[in-house]
């Protein structure tokens, strides 16, 4: 699930002594837009939803969870196109993003 040669991109750019705090503010992040994607779904809020796609977008692909920045550009364009049945998609994403969060939770561990 984990894009390791991005994790070891975003640790070469970053520096050994700040991945660990970037990594730990990046999955604050996922968990924080994922709950609030949660919101906007159970809202039926299509606006709100694709902005909180957008972001978790960037946020995923930058910590190596590419597949999910891929699901939320999916999200995204639905939502803004006004597509009643990208709420569908919602809570599996909401799913994989928590056990995405968790797999950056395991490795900050293992760190």
């Amino acid at each position: 699930m984990l894009d390791q040669s991005m994790l070891d991109q975003l640790r070469r750019d970053v520096g050994e002594e700040m991945f660990p705090l970037i990594m730990s503010q990046f999955t604050a992040e996922i968990r924080d837009k994922t709950e609030r994607l949660e919101q906007a779904h159970a809202q039926a809020d299509l606006a709100e939803l694709a902005e909180l796609a957008h972001s978790l977008k960037s946020s995923t692909r930058t910590v190596g969870l590419s597949h999910l920045g891929d699901q939320a550009n999916e999200i995204e364009a639905g939502a803004r196109a006004g597509d009643a049945s990208t709420l569908d998609l919602a809570p599996g994403f909401v799913a994989q993003c928590r056990e995405g969060a968790r797999q950056l939770d395991l490795l900050s561990q293992a760190q």
